[in-house]
């Protein structure tokens, strides 16, 4: 294998590794969402005041709350930037393999004609 078709291949496995990763954080923001999500329904409103409910007010889970928000926001701005890493690893792979097959072309192109000592030597 030559070095730049090497070098294309390793840089398309380091896009499918950055994507996958960063699909992993994406799947990491969703359980916090989910999260944010359960603990927001368990909350009683301001105004409610029924004693049958004994549900936590937002004052006692606020700090929780906002942290379980915070903490899903990192992992969605994680998983964007390895989405985008990935991104630019793939075009980068794909012109790699582009330029190495322009020049593999060029040289079996260039090794069909050649000048030798009785002339010109043609191989197809």
């Amino acid at each position: 294998m030559k070095p730049l078709e090497m070098a294309a291949w390793w840089t398309l496995f380091g896009a499918v590794t950055f994507a996958t990763v960063g699909g992993v954080f994406s799947g990491l923001t969703e359980v916090e969402e989910d999260r944010a999500s359960a603990l927001a329904t368990s909350l009683r409103a301001e105004g409610e005041d029924s004693p049958d409910l004994e549900y936590p007010r937002y004052e006692t889970e606020k700090s929780e709350y906002e942290e379980i928000l915070q903490r899903g926001n990192r992992y969605q701005w994680v998983s964007r930037s390895f989405m985008i890493v990935s991104g630019a690893a793939l075009v980068a792979a794909v012109t790699l393999f582009i330029v190495h097959h322009r020049r593999d072309r060029r040289r079996r192109a260039d090794a069909r004609v050649r000048l030798e000592a009785s002339g010109i030597g043609v191989r197809f």
